[in-house]
C-alpha cells in the first residue's frame, strides 16, 4: 500500500530481468497473468501497467500475452513470465575452492528504497557470461547470507573478507535505526538485485 503502483508495476520487469541477468542472458517476450478481487481500483490498474509499460519500453521487452482472472474481494496477484536466452548459461553451485567471489554494487538497506528503486544488472551477467574464467553466478534477493551457499559446489565453503564486504550507506542508515550492525544488514536484508560471482584464479 505504501509504494506508487507505477513502481510496483515497473519492479515487476525488473525482478524479472535480474533472474535473466543472473544466467547472463538477454531477455525476450514476456506474458503475464493477473488475479484481481471485483473491488480493485481500475485507476490503481493503470498506474500499474503504466510502470509495466515503461520498463518494458526502457528494456525492449514484448509484453506478447497473458490472462486476467477474477478472484476474491481484496486479493490482488501479478505474475510475470519472462523467457531469455543466452548462448552460455553461467549457473549457480559450481564456485569452487580456490575460486575468488565478487558481488556487483553494495549491499544491504535495500528496504530504504532499492527494493523498489534498482537497475537489473543485465550487461554486467552477459560480460561475465563472456569471460571464460566466471565459473558461477546468480542474483542476491533473499541476502548474501542465505544466497552466497547456493553459489557455492557441493561439499565447498566460502571464507569471507568482512572489511571487504562492499557495504551500502542505506544500510549504516538502517543499523542506526535497528541497533544491529552495517554488516549483518549487507548480510540478510536481501533484495540487493547485484548479481554474486566466482572467478577461477589464474585464467
Amino acid at each position: 500500500d505504501d509504494t506508487d503502483p507505477e513502481k510496483a508495476g515497473a519492479k515487476l520487469i525488473k525482478r524479472n530481468l535480474s533472474d535473466i541477468a543472473a544466467m547472463g542472458g538477454r531477455p525476450g517476450p514476456a506474458v503475464l497473468a493477473l488475479l484481481a478481487g471485483p473491488d480493485l481500483s481500475t485507476t490503481w490498474l493503470e498506474a500499474f501497467f503504466d510502470g509495466i509499460r515503461e520498463a518494458c519500453l526502457a528494456f525492449d521487452i514484448p509484453l506478447t500475452g497473458g490472462d486476467i482472472t477474477q478472484t476474491s474481494l481484496g486479493q490482488f496477484s501479478a505474475v510475470l513470465t519472462l523467457t531469455g536466452h543466452t548462448d552460455k548459461p553461467l549457473l549457480r553451485g559450481k564456485a569452487a575452492i580456490g575460486h575468488s567471489i565478487f558481488v556487483t554494487g553494495t549491499l544491504g538497506g535495500s528496504i530504504l528504497g532499492k527494493h523498489i528503486n534498482f537497475t537489473p544488472r543485465l550487461e554486467q551477467g552477459q560480460w561475465l557470461a563472456a569471460r571464460s574464467d566466471c565459473s558461477a553466478l546468480m542474483d542476491l534477493t533473499d541476502g548474501l547470507a542465505k544466497d552466497l551457499p547456493a553459489l557455492l559446489a557441493d561439499a565447498c565453503t566460502a571464507a569471507l573478507q568482512p572489511d571487504h564486504i562492499p557495504i551500502a550507506e542505506d544500510a549504516r542508515t538502517l543499523a542506526r535505526k535497528t541497533g544491529k550492525s552495517p554488516l549483518e544488514h549487507a548480510f540478510t536484508d536481501g533484495e540487493d538485485y547485484e548479481l554474486l560471482f566466482a572467478i577461477e584464479k589464474n585464467t
